[in-house]
């Protein structure tokens, strides 16, 4: 059994203009493609600071178990190597996304 689609029809405010050509219709949708890609790659950036925030949150917590395991000096060291350490030299990660979206 075969069915015949029949088109949709498309508006007048999503018809392709007449004067614009092949190449610039494809130019318009790289840039586009390009903007929706730097989106994507800003909610990366935004996941990869929630989490490096919910690591240092969870070492908090090891530290605060290490503590009463009577573990202190590896909750000192793991403390002074690890924990609210900037991520990236002179910067915290929402300084980072916060560059990002500047730029």
């Amino acid at each position: 059994m075969t069915t015949d689609r029949v088109p949709s029809p498309v508006d007048a405010e999503h018809r392709r203009p007449e004067e614009l050509d092949d190449q610039t219709v494809a130019a318009l949708g790289k840039i586009s493609e390009s903007l929706e890609a730097i989106e994507r790659a800003r909610g990366h950036l935004y996941a990869w600071h929630q989490l490096t925030g919910g690591a240092d949150f969870g070492l908090d917590e090891a530290v605060d178990l290490l503590r009463r395991a009577g573990r202190h000096s590896w909750a000192d060291r793991i403390e002074r190597e690890l924990i609210g350490r900037n991520v990236l030299d002179g910067r915290w990660t929402f300084q980072v996304v916060e560059e990002y979206e500047d730029g």
